[in-house]
């Protein structure tokens, strides 16, 4: 009896572990394909909680990647400069110029942790509708602008 249930386990076995294997993160849909980076982004408003308690939480932040070039809005001023990203998900921007207008104070303080957060990029990954910016412990959460 004992080996009859021995054949069995190891007869079953295999099938019980393709069955319940674990989530090499390939299956979760998260892509590091800088092709997926282009288009406009727009930062999440938990995130914009984040970086500015007082900041309106429709503060328009937005991030836009086309041919090399990231720009947008940072509240106030708009911004531009070069990015390169690679397949492993590092993501790296150039000097980011900006305008320099002056707004109303919670937008100049997310603007200035804004800018802080985007200094310290340094990965980022694109799971359908969602962008995600990392670096320095911190994580800036983007949604697919609509019809982009």
């Amino acid at each position: 009896m004992n080996a009859r249930r021995l054949t069995i386990a190891l007869v079953l076995a295999p099938l019980i572990l393709v069955a319940c294997g674990g989530d090499d993160g390939a299956s979760s849909g998260a892509s590091t394909d800088p092709a997926d980076l282009a288009g406009t982004w727009v930062l999440d408003a938990a995130t914009i909680g984040s970086l500015s308690a007082d900041a309106p939480s429709d503060a328009p932040v937005t991030v836009t990647f086309s041919d090399g070039q990231a720009s947008g809005s940072a509240g106030c001023n708009t911004f531009s400069g070069s990015y390169e990203a690679a397949d492993d998900g590092t993501l790296t921007f150039g000097p980011l110029a900006s305008t320099m207008m002056a707004c109303e104070e919670p937008l100049m303080t997310l603007e200035s942790a804004y800018f802080g957060a985007m200094d310290a990029v340094t990965s980022f990954s694109v799971d359908g509708g969602a962008l995600m910016l990392s670096g320095d412990g911190e994580t800036l959460s983007y949604t697919a602008e609509s019809g982009s």
